[in-house]
């Protein structure tokens, strides 16, 4: 039983947006790319994108490099600022960049 309750919580968790403490208070902006849906928070010049949900099957399921370059796009279309590069830090489910807002 108690295996049975681990792998619910588990479930649970997986579809939930939750940021850093960075981001805490930044509302979300939920934006869905290939029936895939990213959360993107902005605090301070920061930017953080949640991936939720899987990739598999979809056409987002690329390389990292791939998923760099379609987190950037997002956060672009979303915020209007664009990704200062040099600052990703990231892995394949979620992305803390500066941005550059004129």
């Amino acid at each position: 039983m108690p295996r049975c309750l681990a792998a619910i919580a588990v479930m649970l968790l997986l579809g939930c947006s939750s940021p850093s403490p960075a981001f805490w208070g930044a509302e979300a902006v939920p934006v869905m790319r290939d029936g895939v849906r990213h959360d993107i928070y902005v605090s301070g010049g920061r930017v953080q994108l949640i991936r939720l949900g899987s990739t598999l099957g979809s056409t987002l399921s690329q390389p990292e490099a791939g998923l760099s370059a379609l987190y950037v796009t997002l956060v672009g279309e979303a915020t209007g600022c664009r990704v200062d590069r040099r600052t990703i830090d990231m892995d394949q489910s979620v992305m803390t960049a500066r941005l550059i807002c004129r």
